[in-house]
């Protein structure tokens, strides 16, 4: 059993460092991902939890070459009968995950929640060739101790009798696991950080100096709106104007106007064509990016600048059309493009004045 307060510890230099705001069970499920799977902080944070509606799932990890997934639920307690109710949020996400194997789809897509969203992405593409499923209650206890409780051995059985470990032992010739496991807190380095790739402009650089540039990119605004549902709010982590939605007056400037753009573009009464004209663009900041051919930027490290109100609006219509089923609706939606500059390699204090630069236009 490790210490509680190594933990903390572990925590607190963690959220210093990142800024993440989320519980103390969320931040560690992270920091475990990222020393067990070799992960880098962003795709550490894409892949754990930091709000409700996570079905169960703290964690989640797929490993390509075995085509096995983990599914993590943390429990941040010394008791070890709070710790074990941590198997009932499993079985509440095997239940979800049982859905998505079997039938390919879910009641609705997780648009609320980054952890899910991708979870149920990565999912709906390797559903047929998932090779091992593990499901593993993460704590400060060691395996022995959680592996020899009735309630451990009650979950293995529903586990059994569950249709989807029939179907991935019948169908798909795999088996289900249920494990323990203690918290890893031995750093480790990233096998490679992640990449967030986007469409450029070809032609379209302005050097700063060696490694430092601006790219033009022309964007579909459903992809910005799905790297929000990739990464959520930390995508902004770096935009000085996210709170500017939090008065009313000042979101009222920001989302009448475009709501009614995009009810025109998405009704068929303007051209998905006419955005860039009525809208200002946004700009990304990248530590990193590197080019595959001419059309595509890998970003490392993206974060929203300016633009994050346009982001967070789009993702709210977008959800709209989703749970009204406008298919026609959506597809027009698709077609909207957005201006952005991306912004690659600057130092901080330059950064900062990019940031404010592009932030003085008030909305209008």
């Amino acid at each position: 059993m490790i210490r509680k307060e190594d933990c903390q510890k572990v925590i607190r230099a963690f959220r210093a460092k990142h800024g993440i705001d989320a519980t103390d069970e969320n931040v560690i499920a992270t920091v475990h991902l990222m020393n067990a799977h070799g992960l880098d902080v962003h795709a550490a944070l894409d892949q754990s939890s930091r709000s409700g509606n996570d079905r169960g799932v703290d964690a989640w990890y797929y490993h390509e070459p075995d085509n096995e997934l983990t599914i993590y639920q943390s429990k941040l307690t010394e008791s070890k009968a709070l710790c074990l109710r941590g198997l009932n949020d499993l079985d509440t996400a095997r239940q979800w995950i049982e859905q998505i194997v079997l039938e390919g789809t879910v009641d609705s897509i997780p648009n609320d929640n980054h952890c899910l969203f991708n979870l149920y992405t990565k999912l709906s593409s390797v559903r047929g060739s998932i090779k091992k499923i593990r499901f593993v209650i993460l704590s400060l206890f060691d395996r022995n101790e959680i592996e020899d409780c009735s309630e451990y051995q009650e979950f293995e059985t529903i586990l059994v009798k569950s249709q989807l470990n029939h179907h991935v032992r019948d169908v798909l010739n795999g088996k289900l696991v249920l494990d323990a496991s203690e918290y890893n807190l031995e750093r480790s380095v990233a096998v490679e950080p992640k990449v967030y790739p986007i469409n450029k402009i070809p032609n379209a650089q302005v050097d700063l100096r060696r490694n430092a540039h601006l790219d033009l990119a022309y964007i579909p605004l459903d992809s910005l709106v799905q790297l929000y549902r990739q990464r959520g709010n930390v995508l902004f982590d770096k935009n000085v104007r996210l709170s500017l939605l939090g008065t009313k007056e000042a979101r009222e400037r920001l989302l009448h106007p475009m709501e009614e753009t995009l009810d025109a573009v998405t009704s068929g009464k303007l051209s998905p064509n006419i955005f860039p004209f009525y809208h200002v663009g946004i700009t990304i900041s990248a530590t990193s990016a590197g080019a595959d051919g001419e059309n595509l930027l890998n970003l490392e490290a993206p974060s929203i600048i300016n633009g994050c109100q346009t982001i967070t609006i789009a993702n709210e219509y977008l959800k709209k059309l989703e749970k009204q089923k406008n298919d026609a609706g959506i597809e027009l939606f698709r077609q909207i493009k957005v201006i952005a500059k991306v912004v690659v390699g600057t130092r901080d204090d330059e950064l900062k004045e990019i940031t404010n630069c592009n932030n003085r236009q008030k909305p209008n």
